[in-house]
């Protein structure tokens, strides 16, 4: 039996279904935005924005005061500030297309996928829902997702347009049409590499991988000059970010308690746990079905170098994940999201590696029984690809509708507090004291957790923005049933 068995058939079919997860991803993701409110760090920059009147030069002027005393993430930062001089709702709107955007460019990442290959959209999707770190402080808050969904979207689709670029562009390409193309994949290179210092650099190394086949074949000059082209805006990019003197200023911010070269094996450490904590289901299916790709090419007598070519895209994602996750030794302890990029390169590593396994041929050893595939490597493959598209839908319809209502509770609380102090604010007090939020609410799908919620120290930092945002002078917050219950005793 060989592939001719597995045709792409009923193709129409297979686009409504694609279309189909689209919409529904599309209507679930803005689900989620919609009930995720201004958080913390959205809150300071929005006061800047606002301050900028809609003007673009002083948005620009003041990313370049960022770049100067903070850090140098200035491309992701701008679109952070434009999107907070608009409406929400803009943003809202725009936010749930770019998940949209990071499930499709993952699905172009990888080979062998059908024209309409809604199982592996339905798997990027999902997987991104069930695995992706902080999903809420990565997708869903404004500013987490101007750095990390918007950066890695940027980051992709760069991989992608460079990828294509380097394997078509021919030796008669024209002139003017080739100096476009090589100009525009710089400047695009410049802007990715400029999004997020270890998932731009992991780009990087994707870009210069391309230049491997080069020293194998005919050299086609143009292609290798595009590619280049690429690779070097991508590091000048990464260097106009890592160089930026704003880094020194949070660099100092340290409070690491080793130094010298055990600082680095401290690092080394929590890194590897963050891993460990963030990755080992994915790493585990991804161990399980490069085993059945390897015993795939084995049972057809392939040879080891056969077998590395068949684990060449997989393995080249799953370097992409260890490089950006332990590029972190570099920089003092990060918050989690930072590992958000590392997860994207991971999982588009387990869904190659699947794609891969699920679409080879069946070995000769194994032609005596057609109907079960007598125990053939090819469809345990398969079978398990389904098992897995299986548990993982279903897990994600159970977390969805559970978080979606917590969600709209917090979103509600948030509403309801605001609005109240908002009416103290206008009956002449300055001093307000508001609830906190219930932590029985409290959802991994949301950056609202007890430690982002207002305290009752109104010189909290948090509890600062709030005040210098609603123009009050002093904002405490207790739980919220001593909250209520100061209310009854005031009515």
């Amino acid at each position: 039996m060989t592939s001719k068995t597995f045709p792409e058939k009923n193709t129409r079919r297979d686009r409504g279904i694609f279309f189909l997860i689209l919409v529904v991803s599309f209507i679930c993701i803005y689900i989620f935005n919609h009930y995720t409110p201004m958080i913390t760090d959205d809150y300071s920059y929005g006061m800047e924005a606002a301050g900028a009147g809609g003007s673009l030069y002083k948005l620009f002027l003041q990313e370049k005061n960022q770049y100067l005393n903070w850090n140098g993430r200035n491309v992701v930062h701008f679109l952070l500030r434009v999107f907070l001089s608009l409406p929400v709702g803009i943003f809202k709107f725009a936010n749930s297309l770019a998940f949209l955007a990071l499930t499709l460019l993952m699905c172009l990442c990888i080979r062998g996928r059908k024209k309409y290959d809604w199982p592996l959209l339905l798997s990027a999707t999902t997987g991104i829902w069930l695995f992706g770190v902080d999903f809420g402080d990565t997708i869903l808050w404004e500013t987490g997702a101007c750095n990390y969904l918007w950066g890695t979207v940027i980051i992709l689709a760069f991989m992608v347009l460079a990828e294509r670029l380097s394997e078509r562009i021919s030796e008669d390409e024209k002139g003017a049409l080739f100096a476009a193309k090589a100009a525009g994949i710089f400047l695009f290179g410049v802007i990715a590499g400029w999004c997020n210092e270890n998932t731009s650099g992991g780009a990087l190394l994707f870009v210069l991988s391309l230049l491997i086949p080069f020293g194998r074949k005919k050299l086609n000059r143009k292609a290798f000059f595009v590619t280049c082209a690429a690779a070097a805006g991508n590091f000048a990019g990464l260097l106009l970010m890592v160089t930026a003197p704003g880094n020194s200023a949070r660099a100092s911010l340290s409070d690491e308690a080793y130094s010298g070269i055990l600082r680095y094996v401290a690092r080394f450490q929590k890194i590897t746990l963050h891993v460990r904590d963030y990755f080992l289901i994915l790493l585990c299916i991804l161990i399980v079905f490069a085993v059945l790709r390897v015993l795939q090419l084995l049972t057809k007598g392939r040879g080891a170098a056969d077998i590395l070519q068949g684990l060449y895209r997989p393995a080249l994602f799953s370097f992409l994940f260890l490089a950006t996750s332990y590029a972190l030794i570099l920089t003092r302890p990060t918050q989690p999201r930072a590992f958000f990029g590392a997860g994207i390169f991971l999982l588009t590593a387990l869904l190659q590696c699947i794609r891969d396994a699920v679409n080879e041929e069946r070995g000769e050893a194994f032609e005596g029984n057609e109907e079960t595939g007598g125990g053939s490597a090819v469809y345990t493959a398969r079978l398990l690809a389904v098992s897995l598209l299986g548990i993982w839908t279903l897990v994600f319809v159970f977390t969805f509708m559970e978080n979606a209502a917590n969600l709209q509770r917090l979103y509600r609380d948030e509403n309801n507090r605001i609005a109240y102090l908002l009416e103290m604010k206008e009956a002449g007090s300055q001093d307000v004291t508001i609830p906190k939020l219930r932590p029985e609410f409290f959802s991994r799908f949301s950056s609202l957790t007890q430690e982002s919620d207002l305290d009752e120290n109104p010189t909290y930092w948090i509890n600062v923005f709030y005040e210098s945002y609603y123009g009050v002078n002093c904002i405490s917050a207790i739980p919220y049933e001593e909250w209520e219950e100061e209310m009854g005793k005031q009515q």
